[in-house]
């Protein structure tokens, strides 16, 4: 009788040691993909609708915690789509913790301007730090100038600030 019950105690204890670890593996790997989807918060800074009204490029700022810096984000979308809480499509970049110009928002200055349809001119700040920089989206060719310094730190004609 005795014999019965030590082995359901060890087939219970082999079991547990088995299944913490694995669920210890399967948080381990969840819970950082479940930080990544909601720890971040997009602010909109500037729309810009492009000449014909079907799309938009969205200027925003993108702020993960006390942990990074501020920063400056463009996704271009069709004009009635909203602005998803990920990074940006077109182009993410940071200040480089302040050696490039910043905007009010925190982030790197950055100005957008439709050229025409499908065509965009994003100018961003000397020493802005860039992550990602997309040469076509939704359609769109961008076409990138560094050349925003802090005495010249002007918005385009069509930026229209989002407050």
């Amino acid at each position: 009788m005795k014999d019965g019950i030590f082995k359901k105690e060890a087939k219970f204890m082999v079991g547990m040691y088995v299944l913490i670890p694995v669920v210890g593996i399967i948080a381990a790997i969840a819970i950082p993909f479940l930080k990544k989807n909601t720890a971040c918060d997009n602010s909109i800074v500037s729309i810009y609708t492009s000449p014909d009204g079907s799309k938009k490029a969205i200027l925003f700022a993108r702020d993960c915690g006390a942990t990074t810096d501020f920063s400056t984000q463009i996704s271009i979308l069709p004009s009635k789509e909203e602005l998803p809480n990920e990074g940006g499509n077109v182009f993410v970049a940071d200040s480089d913790h302040g050696k490039a110009a910043t905007g009010q928002w925190g982030g790197p200055k950055v100005t957008v301007s439709w050229q025409n349809g499908n065509n965009i001119l994003v100018n961003y700040a000397d020493k802005t730090r860039i992550f990602k920089k997309q040469e076509q989206v939704e359609g769109v060719h961008v076409t990138y100038s560094e050349g925003i310094s802090a005495a010249n730190q002007k918005d385009t004609p069509d930026h229209k600030p989002v407050r």
